[in-house]
């Protein structure tokens, strides 16, 4: 019997290789996602395009659908059918690994290759109304709760460093966010080295988010090809 989200999750992943190029593109297709309105004892159900987006990852590098990326989360075996539909109904995943071994769950631990995901959230009207540069700055990984609050064990240093952070990322299409890079270190001193863009659209009714990363020496052996990654994201205004 197929998983749960196995059930929710209809269509993949778009790969569209360029001639001889030692990349592919992955692409998302204006998906259709779904928030709720709760009104009396109703919940209505709005549906909102997102805009199409793509980014390129080398031809050797593994690329996961939005049903085997969300079936690998951290707690959704944990999650009611509701929740589950909510969790599919609410966001675009894809996600990739450069791992000998890739593995949906690479997404979200730290590895010794470079790993990430793509991610289109739709935001209830609540959300809508109180999203900030601190809540995108923050999303995925909690980067300003965790700066200097938490400590490592041994070193005492902070377990979050941040490299470089820049909070007023503009691209077309009023598309607007935050970029950040940063250290996330573990209680034995191996740190964790991530890239993190997240941006809005004009109605900030939608989040976009890209999110690449691996332990810091791969990270400086890989940042050519990070960079890469991260320049090549795209997301284009639906017209």
């Amino acid at each position: 019997m197929a998983p749960p989200i196995a059930l929710a999750v209809a269509g993949g992943v778009g790969l569209v290789a360029c001639g001889t190029s030692k990349y592919h593109y992955v692409t998302t297709k204006s998906p259709t996602l779904v928030y709720k309105i709760p009104v009396g004892k109703r919940t209505l159900r709005r549906a909102v395009e997102a805009a199409d987006s793509y980014y390129k990852v080398p031809r050797t590098w593994k690329v996961f659908s939005k049903e085997q990326v969300l079936s690998a989360m951290p707690g959704v075996d944990k999650l009611t059918p509701t929740g589950i539909a909510d969790l599919v109904a609410g966001q675009n995943v894809t996600g990739f690994d450069a791992s000998p071994r890739p593995s949906p769950a690479n997404l979200f631990s730290a590895t010794s290759s470079p790993s990430g995901r793509e991610m289109v959230l739709v935001l209830d009207d609540d959300q809508r109304d109180s999203v900030s540069l601190s809540d995108m700055r923050n999303f995925p990984f909690s980067v300003d709760a965790q700066q200097g609050a938490q400590t490592d064990q041994q070193s005492g240093e902070p377990k979050v460093e941040v490299i470089a952070r820049d909070d007023e990322v503009v691209r077309p299409g009023g598309f607007h966010g935050t970029q950040v890079l940063f250290n996330l270190k573990g209680d034995h001193g191996l740190a964790y080295t991530v890239n993190q863009t997240t941006l809005t659209d004009t109605a900030s009714r939608l989040l976009y988010t890209l999110v690449i990363g691996c332990e810091a020496r791969c990270y400086v052996q890989n940042a050519k090809t990070i960079n890469e990654v991260v320049a090549s994201w795209t997301i284009k205004e639906n017209k």
